[in-house]
């Protein structure tokens, strides 16, 4: 999922040189799986002030600094992950029809498949509040 007009001023301008084409087409996302392949790559991968990657997150890159330990921003995870994606979805546990809920359940069953240990790690964004700037 793509949203808001920075990410596709963003990621036009990488992958074609120029902000305009997926703002002015955002159609081009959904159109054409090339092209929507490349944005959530792109997505996952750049961080965007004042947020880390998800992807650097994941493996361990991101340390949170003060500032993001006092919004609850401190357990590296899945639940950060979801904060970067999403900070609308702050503060959520993993309570019946929230989102927060659908997306952890995924990752838990994702997980079990592949044999990884998520035992300890923060899925859900319950106590934290969105990066800030």
């Amino acid at each position: 999922m793509l949203s808001w007009n920075f990410n596709y001023g963003l990621f036009s301008s990488i992958i074609y040189g120029d902000k305009s084409v997926l703002l002015d087409n955002p159609e081009i996302v959904a159109a054409d799986g090339k092209i929507g392949y490349m944005t959530a790559i792109l997505f996952w991968m750049t961080p965007q002030v004042p947020k880390p990657s998800a992807h650097d997150v994941m493996v361990g890159r991101w340390k949170p600094n003060a500032q993001e330990r006092s919004l609850g921003l401190d357990s590296p995870g899945f639940g950060i992950t979801i904060m970067v994606l999403n900070g609308l979805e702050a503060n959520l546990g993993e309570t019946e029809g929230s989102p927060v809920q659908r997306r952890a359940g995924h990752y838990r069953d994702i997980t079990k498949r592949m044999g990884i240990d998520i035992t300890g790690e923060k899925v859900d964004t319950l106590n934290m509040k969105p990066f800030e700037s």
